[in-house]
């Protein structure tokens, strides 16, 4: 299952595999989620295969040849975990975590209206040459402020196509 989400400026689409929740109550997998990102991040592997579990590899292959699998850096590694998975599933590499990094500080978006998020992250990140066609990986799209900039700078660094995945859709 993959579900639409906004689609980042550069990209070819954004999907994700689940939703926040509604009505203020995070869904199951959802309260998973957030329980190994903030509160036990022991969790980060199991809760990533929950999710790499529901995706529709083919769905997700029906995109474009998918040549890389490259992951938004994050303080927390249940992302890179099921960025990980995703690559292995999909028969493709995941690119180095330096491949994609944050080239200055910045704050914790969440809470964070999206004009001041945009700011915050526009020409904040910065990629090594790659080429092809590119998924890339995140926790949580919100805004699409920062899948935009990493398509940014993924498409700077050479890469043919972005299409962006994420764990979660926050609406």
């Amino acid at each position: 299952m993959v579900i639409d989400c906004p689609v980042p400026s550069g990209s070819v689409g954004c999907w994700a595999v689940d939703v926040m929740g509604t009505g203020g109550m995070p869904t199951p997998l959802a309260s998973r989620y957030l329980a190994a990102k903030f509160d036990d991040p022991t969790l980060s592997a199991s809760v990533a295969a929950e999710f790499a579990e529901r995706v529709d590899l083919d769905a997700l292959d029906g995109l474009a040849p998918i040549d890389a699998v490259v992951c938004v850096p994050s303080r927390t590694p249940v992302a890179a975990v099921f960025a990980s998975l995703l690559a292995s599933c999909l028969a493709r590499p995941l690119a180095p975590a330096a491949t994609l990094r944050w080239t200055r500080d910045v704050p914790a978006l969440k809470g964070v209206d999206p004009a001041e998020r945009q700011a915050l992250v526009a020409d904040a990140l910065a990629a090594t040459p790659i080429a092809g066609s590119v998924l890339l990986v995140d926790d949580v799209v919100r805004t699409t402020a920062t899948l935009s900039e990493a398509t940014r700078a993924l498409r700077a660094a050479g890469a043919e196509r972005v299409a962006c995945l994420t764990m979660l859709r926050v609406d």
